[in-house]
C-alpha cells in the first residue's frame, strides 16, 4: 500500500468515531479520537453541516460504511472486554493507524498495549499522542512494521512482547490491503500465540472481491480491486474459519451488518444503515 492510501485510512475511521461524539447517542464514546485529527479538522466537525456532508459524502461511495465503522470500532471494544475478563494480559493492535482502542477501554491503561503498523503510520502515531497526552502513554508501545517485507514476530518480540503472554490481537481494516500469502504468513506467526488468546479481524466478502455482489458500491470496486487493486483479499466466513483452524485458532463467532445494528444501533435509536460488504470473526486459540 502507498504511504498516501496508507494514512488515509489510519485517519478516516477516526474522522468516523471524533465526528459521532457530537451525536446525543453515540454508538462509540470516544473523548481520544479527536485528539488524534489536527486542530483544523477538529474544528470543521464542530459544525454541524460539515459533519452532515462528510458522512453524506462518506455513504455516498460505500452505502453504510459510516454506520458499520462505528459498529466495528465498538466490537472491537467488547473484544478487548472480553479478552480482559478471560485473563489477557496484552493486546496487540496489527494495523493500529490512528486507532484510539488503548485509550476507549478504561482497563487497557493497566494492559501493554502493542500497535503495530507501517513506519509512517507509526510516525504519524507517535505525533497525535504527543499533541494528546504530552507524551505517549507509558502502557502503549509502538512498533512500525511493514506486514509484507519484515519479520512481525521479532519485531513484536523487540518491543517486549512474549509469546508466553495470554494476548488479544486485533487485526481491523486491514486483510484486504494485504495479498493473501501476506495474510496467512501472519496468521502463521499467530500459531505461537498462548492458548487461550483472541484474534479479532475484520475481512471483506469474498463476493466483492471477485465481483458477484457489490452491496451497492460498484464504484470502489472498479477503483480498488479492479483498477488500482489497492484491495487485494476476501473471504467468505466458511473459508476464513477454515483458514484460522489451519493455524490453529477456533472461530468463536462472525458477525456482520445484521448482528452490530441489533447490537449497537437500535439500543441507540439511531438509523444507521451498515454495509455487509465487511465482517468481524473473533477466534480463540487452542
Amino acid at each position: 500500500m502507498g504511504n498516501e492510501a496508507a494514512m488515509r485510512t489510519a485517519s478516516g475511521p477516526m474522522l468516523v468515531v471524533a465526528a459521532d461524539q457530537y451525536e446525543a447517542h453515540p454508538i462509540v464514546r470516544d473523548a481520544t479520537a479527536p485528539l488524534m485529527l489536527p486542530k483544523a479538522v477538529r474544528r470543521a466537525l464542530s459544525f454541524r453541516l460539515v459533519r452532515m456532508l462528510v458522512r453524506s459524502a462518506t455513504d455516498r461511495q460505500i452505502p453504510g460504511i459510516w454506520g458499520w465503522m462505528l459498529c466495528r470500532k465498538r466490537y472491537a471494544d467488547d473484544a478487548a472486554e472480553r479478552a480482559l475478563a478471560n485473563g489477557a494480559e496484552a493486546v496487540v493492535v496489527l494495523g493500529a493507524g490512528l486507532d484510539t482502542l488503548a485509550h476507549r477501554v478504561p482497563a487497557l491503561a493497566k494492559t501493554r498495549v502493542y500497535e503495530v503498523d507501517l513506519p509512517g503510520n507509526i510516525a504519524a502515531k507517535r505525533t497525535a499522542l504527543v499533541r494528546a497526552f504530552g507524551e505517549v502513554p507509558r502502557h502503549v508501545v509502538l512498533a512500525p512494521v511493514d506486514f509484507e517485507a519484515d519479520s512481525l514476530g521479532r519485531e513484536l518480540i523487540e518491543a517486549d512482547w512474549s509469546p508466553h503472554t495470554k494476548t488479544l490481537f486485533v487485526w481491523e481494516g486491514v486483510t484486504q490491503y494485504l495479498p493473501r500469502a501476506a495474510v496467512e504468513q501472519t496468521l502463521g506467526f499467530l500459531r505461537c500465540a498462548s492458548p487461550g488468546s483472541l484474534v479479532a479481524l475484520t475481512y471483506v466478502r469474498g463476493g466483492f472481491m471477485s465481483g458477484r455482489e457489490f452491496y451497492g458500491a460498484e464504484s470502489v470496486y472498479r477503483k480498488f480491486v479492479a483498477g488500482q487493486r489497492l484491495w487485494k483479499t476476501g473471504f467468505e466466513p466458511d473459508e476464513l474459519a477454515g483458514l484460522l483452524a489451519e493455524h490453529g485458532w477456533r472461530v468463536v463467532e462472525d458477525v456482520g451488518a445484521a448482528e452490530l445494528a441489533e447490537r449497537y444501533v437500535e439500543p441507540s435509536g439511531r438509523a444507521l444503515p451498515l454495509t455487509g460488504m465487511e465482517r468481524w470473526a473473533l477466534a480463540e486459540k487452542s
